[in-house]
C-alpha cells in the first residue's frame, strides 16, 4: 500500500468536505480567460502551461477517495458539481490510460448517484454517450480482455449511476439499450453479466414501457438472437457455471433442481478471485424475464425450442422453486437438531413442501 493510500484510509469524515472542496477548486481553478485548466507541473495550479497526466492521475483518484467517504449530498459543491463533470467528460475524450480511465468513471459514478442536477450535468456534458461510445461500442474490438475487465465493469457501474433514474429516457434515446445487450451478448466474465443485468433491470423500473420496447426489440449484431432466447442462453450457461446441469442440460437433481450439484462433472479449480467470480446470476436473470413478461420472450420473429420453453418454463418458476429448497433446507435442519416443530407449524411446512 502506498503512502498515499495510507493517509487516505485514515482521513476522516471531517477533513473530507475541506479538502475535497479544496482539491475540487484548485483543480478546477480558472486560468486565462476561465478556461478550466487541470494541475500542472510549474508553479502549482495555474501556473506552466505543461499538463502533468500522473499528477493528473493523482488528482482525480484523491478525488474519487474523498467523495467516496463523505456524506451523500456533500461530496462537491453544487456550483462545482457541473464543472467536474465536464472537465471529467473532457478527460475521457483525451489518450488516457486503462487506470486513469478507471478512476474517472468510478468518480463519475460516485458523484451522479441518485441525483438529478448532477445527472443533468452529465447528460450536458454529454457523457452518457461518451461511455457508450468509447467504452461499451468498442468492448469486442478493444475491451473484452480480462485486463480490461475491472475498467468495463466501472463504465458499466457509471453508466448505471449516472442514467438512473433521472435520464434513463435521454440513454434510451441513444440506443444505450442496444450497447448493453450487445456486450451481454458476448461477454463471459459473470461480474460484468451481472452488472448489465442490474442496469437493465433498473432502466425497465425507471421507463417501463420505453425500456421493455426497446429490450424486446433487439437483436444481437453477432448471431441475430434475441433477448428471449438470450435469457435461455445465458440461464443455461449459469447452471453449467455452477455445475447443476449434465451437458446436455438436464437438471442434475428433480428434489433440487437449482442447487442440486452434478456428480459427473469435476469440482472446479479456483485460481484466485476475480471479477468474474460473481455469485450466482440467475436470480437476476428471473427478475429480468418477469418484467419483460416470459410471454413475451417467444417471439414470432425468433420462436423457442422445445428445450429452450422448458428452460423459460424453469426461469418462470425460479422463485417458487427456490422457495421450496429454502423450506426444504430448514425441515432437514430441524431433523438434524433433533427439534420436532409444534403440530400447526409442522402441518405448514408440509403444505409448502408439498405445494412447492
Amino acid at each position: 500500500m502506498s503512502l498515499l493510500d495510507h493517509l487516505m484510509d485514515q482521513v476522516s469524515a471531517d477533513f473530507v468536505d475541506a479538502s475535497g472542496e479544496m482539491l475540487t477548486a484548485a483543480w478546477l481553478s480558472p486560468s486565462n480567460g476561465g478556461v478550466l485548466r487541470p494541475l500542472t507541473t510549474a508553479n502549482g495550479v495555474g501556473g506552466g502551461p505543461s499538463v502533468n497526466p500522473v499528477l493528473r492521475h493523482k488528482a482525480v483518484s484523491l478525488l474519487h477517495r474523498l467523495y467516496s467517504l463523505s456524506p451523500p449530498g456533500e461530496r462537491v459543491a453544487a456550483a462545482s458539481a457541473p464543472l467536474l463533470l465536464a472537465r471529467l467528460a473532457a478527460l475521457l475524450r483525451e489518450p488516457v490510460s486503462d487506470d486513469a480511465a478507471l478512476d474517472v468513471v468510478s468518480l463519475v459514478s460516485v458523484l451522479c448517484r441518485n441525483d438529478y442536477e448532477r445527472q443533468q450535468a452529465w447528460l450536458a456534458a454529454d457523457g452518457p454517450r461518451l461511455l457508450l461510445d468509447s467504452y461499451l461500442r468498442q468492448y469486442e474490438a478493444r475491451y473484452s480482455g480480462p485486463s480490461s475487465e475491472r475498467l468495463v465493469v466501472a463504465v458499466v457501474d457509471a453508466l448505471w449511476h449516472s442514467v438512473v433514474p433521472y435520464i434513463a429516457a435521454e440513454f434510451l434515446a441513444s440506443d444505450g439499450v442496444d450497447a448493453v445487450l450487445d456486450v451481454l451478448e458476448v461477454c463471459s466474465a459473470s461480474g460484468l453479466r451481472a452488472q448489465l443485468l442490474s442496469l437493465l433491470s433498473d432502466l425497465i423500473a425507471a421507463e417501463p414501457a420505453a425500456a421493455t420496447a426497446a429490450m424486446l426489440g433487439w437483436r444481437g449484431d453477432r448471431s441475430l438472437v434475441r433477448i428471449g432466447r438470450l435469457l435461455v442462453q445465458l440461464w443455461t450457461r449459469e447452471e453449467a457455471r455452477l455445475q447443476l446441469a449434465a451437458p446436455n442440460g438436464i437438471i442434475a437433481g428433480a428434489t433440487r433442481p437449482l442447487s442440486k450439484r452434478d456428480l459427473t462433472l469435476p469440482l472446479p479449480v479456483r485460481t484466485g478471485h476475480t471479477i468474474a467470480d460473481a455469485a450466482d446470476l440467475r436470480p437476476g436473470l428471473y427478475v429480468l424475464a418477469m418484467q419483460l413478461g416470459t410471454e413475451n420472450l417467444d417471439t414470432p420473429q425468433q420462436p423457442l425450442t422445445g428445450a429452450e420453453c422448458a428452460k423459460l418454463k424453469l426461469i418462470e418458476n425460479y422463485l417458487e422453486l427456490k422457495v421450496g429448497e429454502l423450506w426444504l433446507d430448514l425441515s432437514q435442519e430441524l431433523t438434524r437438531e433433533s427439534i420436532v416443530p409444534v403440530t400447526p407449524d409442522q402441518t405448514r411446512i408440509d403444505e409448502i413442501l408439498n405445494a412447492s
